[in-house]
């Protein structure tokens, strides 16, 4: 499988950016701002390589949709599922501190 590593930052819209992007780095993309009257403050990985890892777990998120829609999890008994896509979310996907949800 060939795999293709796209930047992030260049696939967010101007108006994004704008409003919500306050900082850039090598590695990361860090988002402040309000939704519904919350604060939030997110981390993107600047870069994401599609390889048959990543495209995986997308996979398992997408025919799981498990979280709703400003959530990415999956729901499984396979305890060793769960631990690998919890590492995917921390290495690949640069999340300091995902959360297991019961």
């Amino acid at each position: 499988m060939n795999s293709e590593t796209i930047d992030v930052l260049e696939s967010l819209s101007p108006t994004y950016i704008r409003t919500y992007v306050r900082s850039v780095d090598e590695d990361l993309i860090i988002v402040e701002g309000k939704s519904g009257g919350k604060k939030f403050r997110d981390t993107l990985p600047r870069y994401i390589r599609f390889d048959q890892e990543c495209c995986y777990n997308i996979g398992l998120w997408l025919g799981d949709r498990w979280g709703g829609k400003s959530r990415v999890g999956i729901k499984n008994k396979d305890v060793e599922l769960i631990a690998a896509f919890y590492w995917f979310l921390r290495k690949k996907m640069k999340q300091d501190s995902p959360r297991f949800l019961s």
